[in-house]
């Protein structure tokens, strides 16, 4: 454990703090800036480089690089479709390049965290609903996405109904759910597994 906590302590913290000021933006302005997602990725990237220079092993700076676009790439496509902001999209990116490299948490681990922030927004969500007093509205707009995704000839048709949409509620900066769920799988999982079994 003591290993772990040299070696890939770092990498963790720094992901954290950088993926922490996103979500800290992103509550605040409703927006994840590109001043810190592009710096998240290419650090992350760079990170990796530095490991693999140090160790040997160039598969790191590979896999960190696999992991941006599968960490980015579903989430791509709820931006396309105007159900999540870009910003949201790349944080998560630069997540994925920082994380699946360390040991013990890899790519299946990846959908995880990802799955603990759809269980935080929904909550979160939830909360703002009742906090707003706005279920109906909230329904109504629920149908709606329902019925875009099937009625829909276009993603552009899909996307311009959702951010006509957007106008009329109250918006949840997914990027706050996302990294503290992201995050606290992480404490999770290595709490959990003793820091990977070692």
């Amino acid at each position: 454990m003591e290993y772990f906590v040299q070696h890939y302590g770092p990498t963790i913290a720094i992901m954290s703090v950088l993926m922490t000021i996103g979500a800290v933006i992103d509550g605040w302005k409703r927006k994840v800036p590109n001043w810190i997602t592009y710096p998240t990725i290419i650090l992350g990237w760079l990170w990796w480089t530095g490991v693999a220079i140090k160790t040997g092993d160039w598969s790191l700076p590979g896999v960190s690089l696999l992991a941006t676009f599968a960490a980015g790439l579903p989430l791509l496509v709820l931006w396309r479709i105007g159900f999540m902001g870009a910003g949201d999209v790349k944080l998560y990116a630069g997540f994925g390049a920082w994380m699946v490299p360390v040991p013990g948490f890899g790519f299946e681990n990846l959908w995880w965290a990802f799955a603990y922030s759809v269980l935080l927004g929904g909550v979160m969500g939830l909360v703002d609903i009742l906090r707003h007093g706005t279920p109906m509205v909230n329904v109504e707009n629920a149908k709606e996405s329902i019925a875009s995704l099937t009625n829909s000839a276009s993603l552009d048709e899909i996307r311009a109904k959702a951010l006509e949409r957007k106008k009329r509620q109250a918006l949840l900066p997914y990027g706050v759910p996302l990294t503290i769920g992201s995050l606290a799988y992480v404490a999770l999982l290595f709490s959990r597994w003793g820091v990977a079994g070692m």
